[in-house]
């Protein structure tokens, strides 16, 4: 089978790739090793940036205007320039996927890559072996997951622990609430259906100070008054926390194989202290089709550098604020006498103004 355009990993960066090539009159192959719906270790929050494309294909995320952040006795609330948006996987990717596939990509779920042959020069074919057998000879490939037996490379160093769950039965408070503990920050925010999406990330050092992960996140919890007495109302819909490990932040070296784009957190995941994971992902995707659709991928590598520079360095500043107690007293100080510094923060680690 030849194909024009192979995309591997159909979370969103992959389907907003599908789906901007089908604008430009493209007919991708989304290779999924999964099926939809599926639950994933995400904190689902769009960045404003992201809702005029979401609500273009289709999807009208839930709306949040605000965020309070909470440190161990301080808070600080924030009102987005413009509001913010929050859907769940569960809800999100089937949408894009069927978006995808209307609009002419084929989508093959349950499928893996066994091995991947890159090609040796410009004008050549990459060969994808799949499960099944199958043998896929592809133009232009574009790359949205790690776990690919071509790219065991990548160095496996875990740093942090990420946890994930859904609770139903609070009160809806249209806004994000973050809270920020020593080696670990939090993050609450309505999704659809009057659910909330919680998520955590923590030092893989924290979380070993406890017998099990599942201990150490329900201690957190317990730790903060505000949050303890608010997920005192309702229920964790999963019963416990889905747990993935996390490696380093920031833009990734990868291989310059030709004809091939590497797109979000195969490229650049970003500290979800600053909530643009999302907004990568989809940023990642539809830029990189965009310039595959012109065959220039050392054009998509510099212009996602230039692109995502600004975020991540700011983002991990963000980050390591509210992994470090003293470093975050110290923030909530600066904030509570300079007002306009949560602003400023919240445009630093936004897009630098590249439309999509």
């Amino acid at each position: 089978m030849d194909v024009d355009y192979a995309i591997l990993g159909g979370g969103v960066a992959g389907l907003a790739a599908a789906i901007r090539l089908t604008e430009l009159g493209m007919q991708p192959l989304i290779i999924e090793a999964g099926n939809y719906p599926s639950q994933k270790v995400c904190g689902e929050f769009f960045s404003p940036s992201c809702l005029p494309l979401l609500k273009q294909w289709g999807i009208d995320p839930v709306l949040i205007p605000s965020t309070k952040i909470h440190a161990a006795t301080q808070t600080i609330d924030f009102n987005f320039p413009h509001p913010a948006g929050s859907l769940s996987h569960l809800t999100l990717d089937p949408l894009l996927a069927d978006y995808a596939v209307k609009q002419g990509a084929t989508l093959l779920t349950q499928t893996k890559v066994d091995d991947l042959k890159p090609a040796s020069h410009g004008a050549g074919n990459h060969r994808l072996m799949l499960n099944s057998g199958q043998t896929i000879k592809v133009k232009k490939l574009l790359i949205a997951t790690g776990r690919l037996p071509s790219l065991s490379f990548f160095p496996p160093s875990i740093k942090y622990i990420g946890f994930k769950t859904h609770w139903s039965g609070l009160s809806f408070e249209p806004r994000l609430d973050m809270f920020a503990f020593p080696g670990a920050y939090l993050g609450l925010s309505p999704v659809e259906e009057g659910k909330y999406n919680i998520a955590c990330l923590a030092s893989v050092k924290r979380v070993c100070d406890y017998s099990s992960p599942e201990l150490f996140i329900n201690d957190l919890i317990q730790k903060h008054p505000v949050l303890s007495q608010r997920l005192a109302e309702g229920t964790n819909m999963l019963g416990g926390w889905m747990q993935a490990s996390i490696p380093h932040f920031g833009l990734k070296k990868v291989p310059a194989w030709p004809a091939t784009y590497f797109i979000g957190d195969a490229i650049s995941p970003i500290p979800p202290a600053c909530g643009g994971g999302l907004a990568f992902a989809l940023a990642s995707g539809y830029l990189a089709a965009t310039f595959a659709s012109q065959n220039n991928s050392a054009g998509y590598l510099k212009a996602w550098r230039r692109y995502s520079a600004r975020p991540l360095f700011f983002g991990k500043i963000l980050h390591h604020l509210f992994l470090n107690q003293h470093l975050s007293r110290w923030g909530f100080r600066l904030g509570q006498q300079w007002p306009q510094l949560p602003s400023y923060l919240y445009q630093l680690t936004r897009d630098c103004g590249m439309k999509l």
